[in-house]
This record gives C-alpha cells, structure tokens and sequence, in this order.
C-alpha cells in the first residue's frame, strides 16, 4: 500500500532484482511458484486432530457384509469431510470393539485418493484378513492424513478411462 500497488499485475512489472532487493527472495520465488514456473511441493502432515467417524450398536453385529457395507459408508463420510479441506485421504486407521476386545485396521497409501470404491475394496480386505470372537459393537475410522490431490486438465472428448491412460501414459 506505502508503495502504490495493488494487484499482483502492478507487483509482476517490478524488475526482478528490484523485488528481491525491497522484499527480499521469497517473494519473486512465491511468485514463479503462483506462476506455475517453480515447482511448488505440498508435504502431507499428520492432522492435529484426526477426521473422525464413529458408529456403536446396541446390539453386536455379526453379519461381516453388513458390517463391510458401514464401513464403506463411514469411509464416504471421510471422503466427504476431506473434500471440503480440498484433500484426499492418504492414511486411515479403523478400529472394530468387538465383545472382547479391539481390532486395529490400517490403510496407508502412497498417493491421497478419493477414490471410495478403491478405499472400500482396501478395507474390505483388511477385514478378510482379520479374525475376532463375538459380535463388533463399535466402529471408529479416523482419517490421519490427507494429501491435495494430483490435478490435470481433462478434456471433454475423452471418456473418463481414456483420460485416466492419457494421465498415466503421459505422467
């Protein structure tokens, strides 16, 4: 404001040297960065606090689809929750309270997804590898990290497979 400028198109016809010498590195750099011109990495951090889901029953379940189809349901409710940070899911922890104890379930992914059919899939195998005894009474899934998602142009002539080889063929 002290300066007389008030948009980035003011900022941008500064020379270079003379922006980093009034205000230092960062700018020019953050500004190549917005630019598209740097590269720009987002590092995945853990949340300070997790993105939570929770069902509990009065009645144990002992039905392992049904219990899959709540835990297909809860992982949407994720999903959604991390939409509106603009994420995706990275890391997950499941926990099942069964009538006599707990079981853990843990999904870590190289890449943040939003992808619930995949996530689902993943959770249902982990449940095929898992054995308790009685009824699961409880179930929590907490999303640990989220990750921004990978973004590209689509294009409006390509069905979304095509897009999808296009994206790994060329990425």
């Amino acid at each position: 404001e002290a300066l007389g400028l008030w948009t980035i198109g003011e900022v941008l016809r500064i020379p270079r040297e003379a922006l980093a010498s009034r205000f230092g590195v960062m700018l020019p750099q953050r500004l190549d960065q917005a630019l598209g011109l740097l590269p720009e990495t987002f590092v995945c951090e853990r949340l300070l606090e997790p993105l939570t889901t929770l069902r509990e029953w009065e009645v144990p379940i002992d039905d392992r689809f049904a219990l899959g189809l709540v835990c297909r349901q809860m992982l949407g409710e994720l999903l959604s929750m991390a939409e509106r940070h603009g994420m995706g899911l990275q890391e997950l922890e499941g926990e099942l309270r069964t009538e006599t104890g707990h079981v853990t379930i843990e999904i870590r992914l190289v890449e943040p997804t939003r992808d619930e059919r995949h996530l689902a899939q993943l959770a249902e195998l982990q449940l095929e590898r898992r054995t308790w005894s009685g009824g699961v009474v409880a179930v929590r899934w907490a999303a640990l990290r989220l990750g921004r998602l990978e973004q590209a142009q689509g294009s409006w002539f390509l069905d979304e497979a095509e897009t999808k080889m296009a994206r790994a063929f060329n990425g």
